[in-house]
């Protein structure tokens, strides 16, 4: 999906918010200058995730500075196996456990280190009580049932950390329903803020689930053309696919493929465009 103004002025202020800590004047100045040139040789198919990309190596060569996220990730991780029997029980105690894990797994993308200035751990907790009983778009939903019933292949574009507990929960409950379809999970394959790695889903028990791979790259989001050969194979070859997450969203909306997304709503562009409250789950299909 094409950046839009509200996207690309988002963009530039965290940058702009990035730089404050740093004393040399002259060197933020030349710093957001390539920022914006950046933006200016752009084409029309540039994804803001694609940016945010270009942006943070460009920081990296300027300031020497890559902030790790990798104790902060865990601790989510961690805070999210704590409740995992807990909400297990939940699903399967609901009347159609299928459509509860896959709520309670949207509920997941709250944890976005990158959209948001803070992620409140309290928060998140009250999400699944306000949340946890909403339905899915029911059209949406019997659409997605009716090809995972013909479907060989299953992809899910696994998001954020923390997150992927609830998208085991998923998953499960995806092959109990649908037992001769093939499942994969596809992770980033470099460190990307709060994105899923191979290390995540091995910290999470993931495997145990579901086969695993890597997109080969530290995109936020699905950039087809940075996707490793494995990642773009097995792309090709699912026959129903879902993304979770905006990231996802701004990188493959458009592309033709059979795909549905789940995502919360946190930034003001994606509640305009959907007309709906901050934080509001989404679950819609490509066609």
């Amino acid at each position: 999906m094409q950046c839009n103004a509200t996207c690309i002025r988002c963009l530039v202020d965290r940058q702009e918010e990035k730089i404050r800590k740093w004393d040399e004047e002259d060197k933020k100045l030349i710093y957001m200058k390539a920022v914006t040139a950046l933006i200016g040789e752009s084409d029309e198919n540039t994804s803001a995730p694609y940016l945010a990309w270009q942006f943070n190596s460009l920081y990296e060569k300027f300031f020497g500075e890559k902030t790790s996220y990798r104790k902060l990730k865990s601790d989510f991780n961690q805070l999210l196996l704590s409740i995992e029997a807990e909400l297990e029980r939940e699903i399967e105690q609901s009347q159609d456990p299928l459509e509860k894990a896959m709520i309670l797994s949207r509920i997941g993308n709250y944890i976005d280190f990158s959209a948001l200035e803070h992620v409140d751990r309290d928060y998140l907790m009250e999400l699944f009580e306000t949340k946890g009983s909403e339905k899915l778009d029911q059209n949406t939903y019997q659409n997605f049932l009716k090809e995972c019933g013909r479907a060989e292949h299953f992809l899910l574009i696994a998001d954020n950390c923390g997150e992927i507990v609830l998208d085991k929960l998923f998953l499960k409950q995806l092959k109990k329903r649908f037992p001769a379809m093939k499942t994969v999970v596809m992770v980033k394959g470099k460190e990307t803020i709060n994105d899923a790695t191979m290390e995540d889903v091995q910290e999470i028990g993931m495997e145990s689930v579901s086969v695993v791979i890597t997109n080969g790259n530290g995109i936020a989001g699905t950039e087809e053309r940075m996707l490793s050969l494995e990642a773009r194979t097995v792309l090709n070859e699912a026959d129903v696919i879902l993304a979770k997450g905006q990231a996802n969203f701004e990188t493959l909306h458009g592309c033709g493929r059979n795909i549905y997304y789940s995502f919360l709503c946190k930034c003001r562009w994606f509640s305009e465009k959907f007309k709906v409250p901050k934080f509001t789950g989404m679950f819609v299909c490509e066609r």
